[in-house]
């Protein structure tokens, strides 16, 4: 029970990395806040948890919008007089829109993880900030993933948006922490359970001439593991960052990728 009493929110909770989070927090003993902007996905994730009698709460949210994310979070300090964890897991919306040579890629395309992805992990990461400034206590966790590194062609403005979110880890880290939040970032790869994923691995076999399952099999082959992370694993590393045992921990990228890429 490695968050016992604390209160955890997961925006974007609803697909893949959200869901198997949300699902680690609650079995970790959080009380836990599930949102997304497909209410329909989300409440499929709260039925997992509930059904093994863990606390959850469910509302629809549009993690892009200032007014909508402080709306929401003022009103689960109403109700619970503290936020403890804040992860966002939100992703691209489409893997077409990522995968494409660097010299044909539109610009609003290529701006178009940053104007998503970027901005919500900003806007939510302060929001709850505020609240956690009250207390001097709080941990706000982030997601990025291998592309940060420059180790794919043809994602230009993936791979810039995740060295963005790196960048944002350590400012609002350097910036919060004379306030007492830690702030992380979890650096993964490609998990093969997310469907989001396979669409990334199916548009790569597209651009280099190659199947998915051929290209899914090289991408684990560079690695050092030789395999890559699952969802599971990604979710118990991002509980332990959100436990007292990573008390020391912030400004860090934990490079989760099995060997993907080393720091």
């Amino acid at each position: 029970m490695l968050l016992e009493n604390k209160v955890a929110v997961v925006f974007a909770s609803g697909g893949s990395v959200g869901a198997e989070v949300s699902k680690a927090f609650a079995r970790e003993g959080a009380t836990v806040f599930l949102s997304g902007h497909r209410l329909q996905s989300v409440e499929r994730t709260a039925e997992a948890i509930r059904s093994s009698n863990w606390s959850v709460a469910v509302e629809k949210i549009d993690a892009l919008s200032e007014v909508d994310v402080k709306r929401y979070l003022d009103g689960i300090v109403r109700q619970t007089g503290r936020i403890d964890i804040a992860f966002n897991a939100i992703g691209p919306s489409s893997a077409c829109d990522l995968v494409m040579p660097s010299t044909e890629i539109p610009t609003e395309k290529f701006l178009s993880y940053v104007n998503t992805a970027v901005l919500s992990q900003f806007i939510t990461a302060r929001s709850a900030a505020r609240h956690m400034m009250a207390r001097r206590s709080g941990v706000v966790i982030l997601l990025t993933a291998t592309p940060a590194k420059g180790v794919a062609p043809f994602l230009a403005g993936h791979s810039a948006g995740h060295a963005a979110i790196e960048g944002l880890t350590r400012s609002l880290a350097t910036e919060w922490g004379p306030s007492g939040i830690r702030v992380v970032a979890v650096r993964s790869a490609g998990m093969p359970e997310s469907s989001r994923i396979q669409e990334v691995f199916q548009a790569f076999a597209q651009a280099t001439g190659t199947t998915r399952e051929m290209f899914a099999r090289s991408t684990a082959d560079r690695t050092l593991l030789k395999r890559m992370p699952t969802l599971a694993e990604t979710a118990r590393t991002i509980c332990f960052l959100a436990s007292d045992y990573a008390s020391n921990l912030t400004g860090a990228i934990i490079n989760a990728s099995c060997g993907e890429v080393m720091d």
